[in-house]
Order: structure tokens, then C-alpha cells, then sequence
């Protein structure tokens, strides 16, 4: 009766590391899903700043107006950089791995 209840035991134990593990994975999917969609953002961000720096060059524009541009253009691109998960190296925070494996 002893070895049925110790087997028991271990087949629970067994079952609780299972489930433990799942979890840890779906939670590791999820922090990838979350990361490749800020890397895919903050690569559009970018495309949409490049095309304000090319409207800014235009000769017709304004000296007062470009100065403003130009700030907002640099303010944009630090957005951008601190929302990439690339940059600000995110993946490495969510990953009990090794980046290889993650990436």
C-alpha cells in the first residue's frame, strides 16, 4: 500500500513539472510573439520617419518649420529605438535560453 501511495505521489509530482513546463513555454511564446511584433512597429515607425525626413528636405518647406522637424524627426527615431526589442535587447529579459534558440 506504501509503494501504490509513493507511486502515486510521483506520478503527481510527474504531472505538476509537466503542466509547470507548459506554462513556462506558452509564457516564453507569448514574450516572443510580443517582441516580434514591437520589432515589426518600430520598423514601420522608422519607414513612416524616413518619409517625413524626405517631405522635411524639400526645398518649399520652411526654415522655422524644418527646425521643428527635425526635433520631432529625432524624437521619433529614439521612440523607435527604445521600442525595439533588438536594441533594447527585451529578448535576452524573456529568455531562459540561449538567444539562438529564441531567435
Amino acid at each position: 500500500m506504501e509503494k501504490l501511495r509513493k507511486k502515486e505521489g510521483e506520478v503527481r509530482e510527474q504531472e505538476r513539472l509537466k503542466e509547470e513546463q507548459k506554462k513556462k513555454e506558452q509564457e516564453r511564446f507569448h514574450a516572443l510573439v510580443q517582441d516580434a511584433q514591437k520589432w515589426h512597429n518600430s520598423n514601420i515607425l522608422r519607414t513612416y520617419i524616413k518619409a517625413v525626413e524626405e517631405t522635411q528636405t524639400a526645398e518649399d518647406t520652411p526654415d522655422e518649420l524644418k527646425t521643428e522637424m527635425e526635433a520631432w524627426i529625432k524624437w521619433a527615431k529614439e521612440q523607435a529605438d527604445i521600442f525595439d526589442p533588438m536594441l533594447n535587447q527585451s529578448w535576452k529579459k524573456n529568455s531562459n535560453l540561449s538567444p539562438g534558440r529564441y531567435l
